[in-house]
């Protein structure tokens, strides 16, 4: 999983897993500024996107960081959403979000034991969309609207990327009027990305981030059996 997966993945996603026992204690992964990131944060995280936790303990401890990299990331954007009165979220937006989540499931009851499993209310759970929708409303908002693409690198992508990619796949050739939109949308997306990018690592540095995961820390006890089966792992200082 590479970061800038990570930051598309912004636009489309939430939180969620089964990870951690019910009888462990959930741990302080991060703190931002004065807000808490939970191992609980990280495991909606996972089983919203569908990932899947690597088996070997190396990859595992690589794997929740990257995880909690993302969290901090789109706690940072949600805390600048909640400054920004531009950004108005519906009930209606909302529900609409939830119903699009709950086709997952066979049934209201199959959801609603999620939510039991991952210890979360139904009251929590909207309050989290609602949040999410925030984010993706920012970025839609700060960003897109102050890209422009050039006619000149639309031909560009489409001459030097678009091309020789269908010539290896031995797929037909369409002209570029036929495909200019398309290509007009896929640089818009990646140079959305490109400014959130440069625009979180600005906000990183003026925030107060401290990350607990990993850490022998007497604010982050209890790590949960599954991250610890490797001992040597705990003595692993996360990197800053």
């Amino acid at each position: 999983m590479r970061r800038s997966g990570a930051i598309s993945a912004f636009i489309a996603a939430c939180f969620l897993i089964q990870l951690i026992q019910a009888d462990v204690v959930d741990q302080i992964a991060a703190v931002v500024e004065d807000e808490v990131i939970t191992f609980s944060d990280l495991r909606w995280l996972i089983e919203y996107r569908g990932f899947q936790v690597p088996e070997d303990a190396r990859q595992r401890r690589d794997f929740y960081l990257t995880v909690l990299d993302q969290v901090i990331d789109q706690k940072l954007i949600a805390m600048e959403a909640e400054q920004t009165p531009i950004i108005q979220i519906t009930n209606e937006g909302v529900e609409a979000q939830i119903s699009a989540y709950k086709q997952r499931f066979q049934s209201e009851d199959a959801f609603r034991a999620k939510l039991a499993e991952m210890e979360m209310s139904p009251y929590e759970f909207r309050q989290l969309i609602r949040r999410q929708l925030a984010v993706n409303e920012f970025i839609e908002s700060r960003f897109k609207p102050f890209i422009i693409v050039l006619p000149n690198e639309i031909e560009q992508y489409y001459q030097e990327q678009f091309l020789p990619e269908l010539k290896k796949l031995n797929q037909p050739v369409p002209a570029l009027e036929v495909v200019e939109e398309s290509i007009r949308q896929i640089l818009t997306e990646q140079r959305t990305n490109d400014e959130l990018e440069r625009w979180l690592r600005t906000a990183r540095t003026r925030a107060r981030v401290t990350n607990l995961l990993f850490r022998e820390n007497p604010y982050a006890p209890n790590l949960p059996p599954a991250l610890t089966k490797d001992t040597k792992l705990q003595k692993v200082p996360t990197p800053d």
